[in-house]
């Protein structure tokens, strides 16, 4: 038994584009894409005619944006090289609200939430082949990442429950790799 509308409703509109470009020695590849995603959905969790817990976000907006470069090298029989960078954006906006009910009252609580997130990465990794059966991988890859939010909660009664915070964090790294690998036969290899 239900006393609140349950519902879940989502709209995305979305697409990519992909550009490539052969130079001669190898393959430029771009890939642009772009998302706006809206979002709704309310729950009643008590599942009863009394009104003690029910959440709501009826509107969550959500856009996207990514893009992508990379290069490959395609004319050596024993060397395989892909460099490239990729950049990422998100922006997520919304509005959950919900009641909570106990002995002798209930709490009506609205917030507003927004977060975001920026983030970009180069790489580079090159396989050599010095013979048919032996290849040797080294590559990396180096990250940057900041996200960011924005929060506040109001009650029923106007009252501030929760202040506005604001709060960024930046993560950076440097990924190596290496490997090796021996081709035992056609379909076996070892590698470390």
């Amino acid at each position: 038994s239900y006393n609140r509308k349950t519902y879940l409703h989502g709209k995305t509109h979305e697409g990519t584009l992909k550009l490539v470009l052969d130079t001669g020695i190898g393959s430029l590849t771009s890939y642009t894409g772009y998302a706006k995603r809206n979002i709704g959905q309310g729950f009643d969790f008590d599942g009863s005619y009394k009104d003690q817990i029910y959440n709501e976000v009826p509107k969550m907006d959500w856009r996207t944006f990514q893009q992508t470069v990379d290069f490959v090298l395609d004319t050596s029989d024993t060397l395989d090289l892909v460099v490239g960078a990729t950049y990422f954006w998100e922006d997520r906006e919304y509005d959950p609200r919900g009641v909570i009910t106990w002995q002798g009252g209930n709490l009506t609580v609205r917030s507003n939430a927004a977060t975001d997130t920026s983030a970009f990465a180069a790489y580079a990794n090159a396989t050599f082949r010095p013979t048919p059966r032996l290849s040797l991988t080294v590559g990396g890859r180096w990250n940057h990442e900041k996200r960011g939010i924005s929060y506040a909660a109001v009650n029923g009664a106007g009252t501030v429950t929760f202040p506005q915070t604001d709060k960024d964090v930046t993560f950076k790294k440097f990924i190596p790799s290496a490997s090796i690998r021996y081709e035992l036969a056609e379909r076996t290899n070892v590698y470390a």
